[in-house]
């Protein structure tokens, strides 16, 4: 599970466009501009208040982050209802909640069973699409990776993007 510290990274780098070593890089731009004649402690006090400034700007920027989340969050929860919303409808609730938390699941599972038709060959994709069966392909390949970001996040994908890329290319 990731920490809170990575969390905070990672919305740092989201908000700063991947600058998550900010107040570093400041403080190595800064020091070669430092006069000759400056002594190593006034160096260190002036490197000391550019951390403390850049640090401070990164605070204010992940608050901002965190505020504009809390606001998306609200809005969904204005215009779709949230569950105990849900409850209190007869018969419709209950059904609009479990539908709500069986879509994932349902593509998951659906995707799957659509790979192993094609895959295996029991479905003719080319015969199926008969008028442009490529991208058909390309449509299957693009589900699987939507479906599979979801579950297994951006990251995983892009490590393996390279050999799927490789095997589609086979």
């Amino acid at each position: 599970m990731m920490g809170i510290g990575a969390l905070l990274k990672g919305a740092a780098g989201i908000i700063t466009g991947g600058l998550g070593d900010l107040p570093g890089k400041i403080v190595d731009t800064v020091s070669r501009q430092f006069p000759a004649k400056m002594s190593d402690a006034e160096k260190k006090a002036m490197e000391v208040e550019i951390m403390k400034v850049t640090t401070a700007t990164e605070i204010k920027m992940m608050s901002a982050w965190n505020k504009q989340e809390q606001q998306f969050q609200d809005f969904t929860k204005e215009m779709e209802g949230t569950a105990s919303d849900l409850k209190s409808i007869p018969i419709v609730g209950p059904l609009v909640i479990f539908m709500r938390g069986a879509f994932r699941p349902v593509c998951a599972y659906g995707t799957l069973f659509i790979d192993f038709m094609a895959l295996s060959g029991k479905w003719n994709i080319e015969a199926i699409a008969a008028t442009n069966a490529d991208q058909a392909w390309a449509l299957l390949w693009a589900i699987n990776i939507c479906v599979l970001t979801f579950y297994f996040g951006e990251r995983a994908i892009k490590n393996v993007a390279p050999l799927i890329e490789r095997l589609m290319k086979k």
